[in-house]
């Protein structure tokens, strides 16, 4: 059974959502759920919030260097091409993909305070130096960056 949301005609708003899903899986399937929500509305932020990152959900998740998941050589790229394989929990996957549905519809709330960026807590990559996070949700924290 596949867990991609699929229909006979698949539109836009399916493709999306499944990147948005392979996104929120890739950088937060061990997180729990407020922590994989804050992840996605990173994501929705970006879309509403044209700048260099993109101007589509497609254009933001697939930036190069944007969503460490996608990045060539992440070991998370190589797992992503099958969530289900044996061994993995597809309740994880099920619930990635729950929480699209609710991020990209906009029927959950963003407790993220806008942010744009996020990191792992712990690491400070130079675009964080000197920020202050809007959000620390799990083992995140979260940034709104105008950049």
């Amino acid at each position: 059974t596949s867990y991609l949301p699929v229909a006979d005609h698949p539109n836009e708003d399916h493709y999306d959502i499944a990147l948005l899903t392979m996104c929120i899986w890739g950088d937060a399937r061990g997180e729990a759920l407020p922590a994989q929500v804050a992840v996605g509305f990173t994501v929705r932020n970006r879309v509403r919030n044209p700048r260099w990152w993109g101007r589509s959900w497609r254009e933001v998740i697939l930036k190069p260097y944007q969503f460490s998941a996608f990045n060539q050589g992440d070991p998370n790229r190589e797992k992503m091409k099958d969530p289900l394989a044996e061994g993995r929990d597809g309740r994880v996957w099920r619930q990635c993909l729950w929480v699209a549905w609710g991020v990209y519809y906009h029927l959950m709330e963003d407790t993220t305070g806008g942010a744009t960026h996020y990191v792992r807590k712990g690491l400070k990559p130079r675009w964080a130096q000197g920020e202050k996070p809007c959000a620390v949700i799990g083992n995140h924290e979260f940034y709104r960056l105008e950049a």
